[in-house]
């Protein structure tokens, strides 16, 4: 989609439009751009109060009227979400919407008897697993596609722009295993580490790369966040071969 013709087909209708991109490798280019702005999710305590309200109470208008009231499944279910087994199983302080939606219904199913503890117990866990699988995707499926030079019968095909396609997850493992470090020993790691993979998945065509983030200009001693949510402002970096 070209974003310059879509904003210029929108003012001729004078009118306009938001496109919500979830954070990952589709979200670092709109980011570095002009139109791109991070939208911080809702405090995942009051978009899960609300998600269990709306789902009880959806529960409770299809029941009959000698079923708990909604107030008292509701606090239930929160008493449920405040067990020490149930936080070490979702293992994350802060949810995206999408986390938070899952959350509820797995808590709002349990009070209504419709999932068990082992059930609750094993989709708090898949939270934090599926979280981890956006973190780290895109480059298994980028790396599978085939070359454009081999598509035009090149002899030698290389792979363009290695470095650029792996440097968003290099960072993202330098930032897992160095979360609170200063930027720049981040920054260096991510660097290192976007060096080797381009080298063994291109040594004949990889050079060094000269990295910069593009998203915060780090001053003095900054140091990454460790929250999810602060995270993905962290995230937008270019590579650029050297």
């Amino acid at each position: 989609m070209d974003l310059d013709e879509l904003a210029a087909a929108l003012a001729r209708c004078e009118a306009f439009a938001v496109i919500v991109v979830t954070v990952g490798s589709a979200a670092n280019p709109l980011l570095a751009g002009r139109y791109g702005m991070i939208c911080p999710p809702a405090p995942t305590e009051e978009l899960l109060a609300t998600r269990l309200r709306e789902r009880l109470e959806e529960h409770a208008a299809g029941a009959g009227e000698d079923d708990t009231a909604p107030a008292d499944l509701l606090a239930r279910a929160e008493r449920v979400a405040d067990r020490e087994e149930v936080r070490n199983a979702v293992g994350l302080k802060d949810l995206r919407p999408a986390e938070a939606e899952v959350f509820a219904s797995l808590l709002a199913g349990h009070v209504l008897g419709d999932v068990s503890r082992d059930a609750l117990l094993d989709g708090c866990r898949s939270l934090a697993a599926v979280q981890a699988q956006e973190w780290f995707a895109g480059v298994d499926r980028a790396l599978t596609a085939r070359p454009a030079e081999a598509e035009r019968g090149d002899r030698n095909p290389g792979r363009s722009g290695t470095a650029t396609l792996f440097h968003p997850v290099a960072f993202r493992i330098a930032l897992a295993v160095l979360g609170g470090a200063s930027h720049s020993a981040v920054a260096a790691a991510a660097h290192l580490l976007t060096w080797e993979l381009s080298v063994q998945s291109d040594p004949d065509s990889t050079r060094p790369a000269r990295c910069s983030a593009t998203t915060r200009k780090p001053t003095g001693r900054s140091r990454v966040p460790n929250s999810p949510k602060a995270r993905s402002r962290w995230t937008g970096t270019r590579c650029r071969p050297g």
